[in-house]
């Protein structure tokens, strides 16, 4: 996955974007919690970068963790969740497989536009 042991004497304002964003899911690790919430663990982030990331979320799942992520990418989406919300206008207006709400009409025609 990935490995701080080259980066144990950086400070963390120090270290590049994606492993800024892998260190704070090691921390999210370590901290016992059974809940966290992801605010777009994957903007900015290269392809591979954005792979490693899942990999890392997935790791935290099988830890246990329940994971939310807050997330416009859907083929990052489609690595780690069970099950999608979508929010419009801040309420929730769909919930379910990826695959249901790739097929929900009114997604479509609200955020593709068909």
């Amino acid at each position: 996955m990935f490995s701080f042991d080259m980066r144990r004497q950086s400070l963390a304002s120090e270290l590049p974007h994606h492993e800024l964003q892998w260190l704070e899911i090691l921390m999210v690790l370590q901290n016992g919690s059974s809940v966290s919430l992801f605010d777009e663990p994957t903007a900015g982030l290269a392809e591979k970068e954005t792979e490693i990331t899942a990999d890392a979320l997935k790791l935290c799942q099988r830890h246990g963790l329940t994971i939310l992520v807050v997330e416009h990418d859907l083929k990052f989406i489609k690595q780690i969740a069970d099950t999608v919300t979508v929010m419009h206008q801040g309420t929730i207006f769909f919930e379910g497989s990826l695959q249901s709400v790739l097929n929900n009409d009114d997604i479509k025609h609200i955020y593709l536009g068909r």
